[in-house]
């Protein structure tokens, strides 16, 4: 019988980053109006933030990943580009 490796998603940190980042290597064609996330099998979850996500999108995005509202409001509206946040 194979022995099957399964991969390891126990990375727990959550990097914010922007819709259009040329240096996420997850999905492409990311809205500037939405959320998003991915996690690739060994590495922290990227969490998307378009510029443009409302605030309702952003109140989901805490509840599913932990980052507190003001944190995930700020980086939309702020100039940072990648930012690696704690988490509840």
């Amino acid at each position: 019988m194979a022995n099957l490796t399964i991969p390891d998603v126990s990375d727990s940190r959550i990097v914010l980053c922007r819709a259009g980042d040329s240096n996420l290597d997850g999905p492409r064609g990311w809205s500037n109006t939405n959320v998003g996330y991915f996690q690739s099998g060994n590495g922290p979850t990227f969490l998307v933030i378009g510029r443009q996500a409302p605030d309702d999108a952003l109140g989901r995005a805490k509840g599913r990943f932990g980052v507190p509202l003001a944190v995930l409001i700020a980086f939309r509206d702020g100039e940072d580009h990648r930012l690696e946040v704690a988490h509840e």
